[in-house]
């Protein structure tokens, strides 16, 4: 039962990350009258996403997970850097 659960938590951290990872895409997409809303919505959902992920790396010594988890939550700031090379400066 214990490694079910172990299981399970490191799927929800994952999809954590994954989803963090997505939304901070997305909001890079929104229109520009939007950008004061999204400043303060990433955070608010990145935080403690991140933070679970975060604390279950620690607890399982998944140092993939952990490594993911902080670009994940960096991924606004690799997007945009991303399309300026990509797009241009």
């Amino acid at each position: 039962m214990a490694h079910e659960n172990q299981k399970t938590v490191l799927i929800f951290a994952w999809l954590s990350v994954l989803v963090v990872a997505i939304l901070g895409y997305v909001l890079w997409l929104v229109p520009i009258s939007w950008y004061g809303i999204r400043e303060w919505i990433y955070p608010i959902i990145a935080v403690p996403l991140i933070g679970y992920a975060l604390f279950t790396a620690c607890k399982s010594k998944s140092w993939v997970l952990g490594i993911c988890a902080i670009l994940a939550l960096l991924s606004p700031i690799i997007w945009l850097t991303a399309g300026f090379f990509v797009f241009g400066f």
